[in-house]
């Protein structure tokens, strides 16, 4: 017993360390980008830009994650981390869903990256929603990471297989196809508190996105290395 506690200790150390250097890294990257721009105006066109506008949905993610883990320490704090977190992410994700809306887009500019502002943003709010205690609210978020993730899926599996290759810097961002499922059973079993006939659903869909990223091993060898990776 003495041995177990002493080993859950030591992992559970290991696991906060990252979690600080996650920390860091994210509050590092967050202020270096807002230092560097210019007003809210850039910010705004950045959010906006065709190909990396999407990639700002990963502020708000990351946060609602570490706001969740911190939420194991101090509660209250790690709650309103979460809660400010997912505000942002609603807020990119208007943003990005307004600018789908008004079409006048360039399909050839679609890339796996589209599924950050919707997609991973609503099913990390499920987790993290669900682990400071707001469970109604990140079903509902939950529900909205699902329904754009066919939409978005639908849409980025057509211009992938009937349009033009991505341009070389994007083609590592077709992992993050494998993403949804994943978090998605992270999310639902932080919202269901079990496994169930839907988990082992996203599994089976996650297994098989998996055995397609070990496939594209070989083309993503080929790949010199940037900012996709």
């Amino acid at each position: 017993m003495d041995r177990g506690r002493r080993e859950a200790g030591t992992d559970a150390a290991v696991a906060n360390a990252f979690w600080i250097l996650a920390a860091i890294v994210w509050t590092i990257s967050v202020a270096r980008y807002l230092l560097g721009a210019r007003n809210v105006r850039q910010i705004v066109e950045d959010l906006g830009h065709p190909v990396l506008g999407p990639f700002a949905a990963l502020v708000p993610a990351s946060g609602m994650l570490l706001g969740a883990r911190l939420s194991h320490y101090a509660p209250t704090a790690g709650k309103t981390v979460v809660v400010v977190m997912f505000v942002l992410a609603i807020a990119v994700a208007t943003i990005f869903v307004r600018q789908l809306m008004l079409g006048g887009l360039d399909i050839d500019k679609l890339h796996p990256g589209y599924l950050l502002p919707t997609v991973a943003a609503g099913l990390i709010g499920g987790q993290s929603l669900a682990t400071v205690g707001l469970h109604s609210v990140g079903i509902a978020s939950f529900a909205v990471g699902i329904l754009m993730w066919l939409l978005l899926g639908a849409a980025l599996t057509a211009r992938l297989a009937f349009r033009p290759s991505l341009p070389t810097a994007l083609i590592p961002t077709i992992a993050i196809f494998a993403a949804p499922p994943a978090v998605g059973g992270n999310a639902w079993f932080a919202l269901s508190g079990r496994t169930d006939l839907f988990q082992h659903a996203l599994l089976g869909t996650f297994v098989l996105l998996i055995l397609v990223q070990l496939a594209l091993i070989p083309t993503y060898a080929k790949l010199p290395f940037g900012l996709g990776f």
